[in-house]
């Protein structure tokens, strides 16, 4: 779903990841091409948005579905189908 309320929903750009839990800084992006397409694992440095805390690294791994669609998760046993909102 596409509605702000969305636990699940996030943003990405060039620089950062953000999420209802997460704002992290992007430190590296990976492509790696397969036989679906390509697929992209980032490194990030984030920081919690409600508890604070500091900063810890975390990754994320996203795959393109289709125009409409990734799939996306901490690790390649872990994507998820995503949507993009407008």
């Amino acid at each position: 779903s596409c509605d702000a309320e969305n636990q699940s929903r996030f943003t990405v750009d060039a620089k950062s990841y953000v999420s209802s839990t997460l704002i992290c800084k992007v430190d590296w992006v990976a492509e790696t091409v397969g036989s679906q397409g390509p697929a992209y694992a980032a490194r990030l440095i984030c920081s919690k948005t409600k508890d604070g805390g500091g900063e810890f690294p975390s990754n994320v791994v996203m795959v393109p579905k289709d125009r409409q669609q990734i799939l996306a998760g901490y690790d390649l046993n872990n994507l998820k189908v995503h949507q993009r909102c407008p």
